[in-house]
């Protein structure tokens, strides 16, 4: 069964922003990306799912940073496989060997 998510952006990021757009999804699967008429024309029998004013960034694109862990570079990479033992890791360099000046200072270097 087809969706469509609408909304007054949709933001891809291999491509020029849509006005009025939409995207087809189709189970788990983006199927179609475009001005939400000529989608509605394309699937007919799609449902049809409106954000109203909203922007659409399709591609799950995790676009969050975390600043404060420039100074680990190099630290973690051993456990990017596990992400269990890099959560622990993490937080026991956080909590026992940085300080809060000292997370301050690596958000400046990240920034």
């Amino acid at each position: 069964m087809t969706t469509l998510f609408c909304a007054r952006w949709v933001l891809p990021v291999s491509s020029a922003a849509v006005a009025a757009g939409a995207i087809a999804v189709d189970g788990e699967k983006i199927i179609a990306l475009g001005e939400r008429e000529s989608l509605v024309t394309q699937f007919p029998e799609a449902t049809v799912r409106d954000f109203g004013e909203s922007a659409i960034i399709p591609g799950l694109v995790n676009a969050h940073s975390h600043l404060e862990l420039t100074a680990m570079r190099g630290f973690l990479e051993k456990e990017e496989t596990d992400f269990f033992a890099w959560l622990k890791k993490l937080t026991n360099a956080r909590r026992d060997r940085m300080s809060e000046d000292d997370l301050t200072v690596s958000a400046t270097w990240g920034a």
